[in-house]
């Protein structure tokens, strides 16, 4: 298999949330620490312009979406499973409204003064206005909650999640499952990253014991790669990761923007699994475009 060179920064929730899962599924990764953000010109020179965190490349492959990374990562290592019977319908859902609905709350919650505040204290002048500045080009259109509305609505999400713990150690039994995964990333920011605020988690003792569980899964084996080694290796002028021995018959990767095979039509940079697929690269039996139909999930979020 082909190495997995995941391009991500540590205080990133949604890179949180995969990296749980390589370390969950004892998949080792290598590690490429991007800019929070933009410019980001070694991402978008991998991605054709899409320039949200996280990415996931392997080999000549690139996959923007943590519910498709999740998907890919899924079929590349089946056990232990992200989605086990027999509620996997029920775990995707919950994992959906997490990555949005759980998510902005937590994020209108977060983002209060005090939170801000704590974020950027030991950053340049000038910092938390460029980082609003960014992420309000990504949510055009988009309202936040007011900071009262979104205390009152994660405190009730909390109570419903800390009942969900009744019956097991995590949210849909003993094991865990990409609903963990999914709702874990944003109550790991209030915790990490706003921790002034984590007080909230006093009301659900139970949530906070399975956020113990969850961080105990760990980010497994990784190691530091650079953003020019993964261009070359995208690229074809180094056609396997340095480390790695040379596979005996190689032949040249092209990053290319092809269209005949969906008819003409663009393909959104959001779902950019390729149209082609270079042999050894990749996931073998799944095709790109029931990736992309499986993955899919246009919500603008500040991964």
């Amino acid at each position: 298999m082909s190495a997995l060179i995941f391009h991500h920064y540590p205080t990133s929730p949604f890179s949180e949330k995969i990296r749980l899962m390589l370390g969950y599924k004892h998949l080792p990764w290598k590690s490429v620490v991007i800019p929070s953000i933009a410019p980001k010109p070694d991402l978008v020179a991998l991605t054709g312009g899409y320039r949200k965190t996280p990415v996931l490349q392997i080999g000549a492959d690139i996959y923007c979406d943590t519910a498709l990374i999740s998907d890919v990562l899924e079929h590349l290592q089946p056990l232990p499973s992200l989605y086990p019977e027999p509620s996997k319908g029920m775990a995707r859902t919950l994992a959906q409204w997490a990555d949005s609905t759980l998510f902005w709350t937590a994020m209108g919650y977060n983002m209060q003064p005090k939170g801000v505040a704590q974020m950027f204290d030991h950053m340049p002048p000038g910092t938390a206005q460029t980082f609003m500045e960014d992420r309000q080009a990504m949510r055009k259109g988009m309202q936040r909650l007011h900071p009262g509305d979104a205390t009152a609505a994660y405190k009730s999400y909390l109570r419903r999640l800390s009942d969900m713990l009744d019956s097991g150690a995590f949210l849909l039994g003993d094991v865990p499952c990409i609903t963990d995964f999914a709702v874990y990333h944003p109550l790991w920011f209030t915790r990490t990253r706003t921790s002034v605020l984590a007080d909230i988690f006093n009301i659900t003792p139970a949530v906070l014991e399975w956020m113990d569980r969850m961080h105990a899964i760990g980010h497994g084996v990784f190691e530091k790669f650079s953003a020019a080694d993964a261009i070359r290796y995208f690229s074809g002028r180094t056609r396997h990761c340095p480390g790695q021995p040379r596979a005996r018959h190689q032949r040249k990767l092209r990053p290319r923007t092809d269209r005949r095979r969906t008819g003409g039509r663009h393909t959104h940079a959001l779902h950019a699994a390729p149209h082609r697929r270079p042999r050894g690269h990749g996931p073998r039996s799944l095709s790109a475009h029931r990736l992309c139909a499986e993955g899919r999930d246009c919500r603008m979020t500040a991964e």
